[in-house]
């Protein structure tokens, strides 16, 4: 893609978004091919919103995270969308659902970064990453499926319109040297009705995280939250 077919891409989304309309696809002429071509449309997006009022990125969320997933969506690796500031939220919530196109919830596990990663020395992974993690949050992700059938999508475009990232609500932070080994951890997920067993894996999502923005030409700085990628079941929610 040249500059030009990026810069239409992303104001196709953005204005999709502002806008709170569903969208069946991008324009062949302004659709990514690949996932470099996506993180690029993505980028010029994040800016495009910031102008429009969203805010600044403080995050990635990960998404894709299981080899379930990579198979449907063709792709052999997690991928990243951004999380703003003006979509960040603590402890607990109110949002108005007619202000999504099809919103839903999932469990997660988000890490703060507390100092850079600088790319150089490999490819960042657990091990690479912990000792960068200075707090770990239990989250709730917001998503919102914005495309009229997303089965119907190229992953490309998905990654470029933030793969269904939404905004996040974080808990009280717990430092990294007190988590428990959330490795072998079991949580335990509540709604009238229903329940769910999940486990997490988040310095991996956090290691991935590192690597998506080094391969896109970012330094990962400290100071910035990297979510873990969905642990259980969307829920869906229903105004009726």
């Amino acid at each position: 893609m040249n500059e030009e077919a990026i810069k239409q891409s992303a104001g196709i989304l953005a204005l999709t978004r502002v806008r709170n309309q569903k969208i069946d696809a991008l324009p062949e002429e302004y659709r990514p091919s690949d996932e470099a071509e996506a993180y690029a449309v993505q980028e010029r997006l994040h800016s495009l919103l910031d102008e429009a009022g969203y805010g600044k990125r403080v995050g990635y969320k990960i998404g894709c995270t299981t080899p379930v997933m990579q198979r449907f969506l063709g792709i052999s690796n997690p991928c990243a969308g951004g999380v703003f500031n003006t979509s960040t939220s603590y402890i607990a919530t109110t949002v108005e659902f007619e202000k999504y196109s099809h919103p839903g919830v999932e469990c997660e596990i988000a890490a703060f970064i507390g100092q850079d990663l600088v790319p150089g020395g490999g490819p960042f992974n657990r091990e690479s990453v912990a000792p960068a993690v200075s707090a770990l949050f239990g989250a709730i992700e917001i998503v919102d499926d914005r495309w009229t059938d997303y089965k119907a999508v190229d992953t490309p475009s998905l990654i470029a319109d933030d793969f269904f990232a939404s905004g996040i609500v974080l808990s009280q932070p717990t430092p990294a040297k007190d988590a428990p080994d959330l490795a072998n951890a079991i949580g335990l997920a509540h709604r009238p009705g229903h329940d769910w067993r999940h486990s997490w894996t988040p310095l991996r999502s956090a290691g991935v995280a590192g690597q998506f923005a080094g391969g896109a030409g970012q330094t990962p700085t400290g100071g910035r939250g990297r979510d873990a990628g969905q642990r259980c079941r969307n829920a869906v929610g229903d105004p009726r």
